[in-house]
């Protein structure tokens, strides 16, 4: 099985084999993020809504599905590291995935974290979450990204 690896903090990317992956969407890019982070399923709707507000729902699930295609074309040809249905998407948890930011959590968060473990997240702290992405007409998602980039900001100002 191959190795997905995501970089959230600071600029994002995504790794799959040593390989950098490119995707031109940015929705689509929006959505993986979304999901790797969340960690959990979500429905199509919540997920439609949360990308493309502006549009009739109708609409918002048919972009969703294009991005979804362009996303599986892109990252996950193999369906390794996505899980969907017709009402849900979630990330698949027993992928092979390294994602910057759970670890990043990991040393900082539920314990007095040991000097080594202060010195990893800050290795990790490249900057600030998902540094420079952004998705126009996507105020929920933006939303979303704003609380994310405080929360993560706040830890890493107070590992150091």
């Amino acid at each position: 099985m191959a190795v997905l690896t995501l970089a959230l903090l600071g600029r994002p990317q995504i790794v799959v084999d040593d390989q950098p992956v490119e995707l031109k969407s940015q929705k689509a890019q929006a959505l993986f993020y979304y999901l790797v982070m969340a960690r959990q399923s979500h429905s199509r709707q919540s997920l439609a809504g949360r990308l493309w507000s502006d549009l009739d729902e109708a609409a918002a699930r048919r972009n969703l599905r294009v991005e979804l295609l362009k996303l599986r074309a892109a990252v996950d040809e193999h369906d390794e590291y996505l899980e969907s249905s017709r009402e849900t998407i979630g990330l698949n948890l027993q992928s092979d995935y390294r994602l910057d930011v759970e670890r990043f959590e990991q040393c900082l968060h539920g314990h007095e974290p040991t000097f080594e473990e202060l010195q990893e997240a800050v290795e990790l702290y490249r900057g600030e979450f998902l540094e420079d992405f952004h998705i126009r007409d996507a105020p929920l998602f933006e939303e979303w990204v704003t609380n994310e980039r405080e929360r993560l900001s706040q830890m890493a100002r107070q590992a150091t």
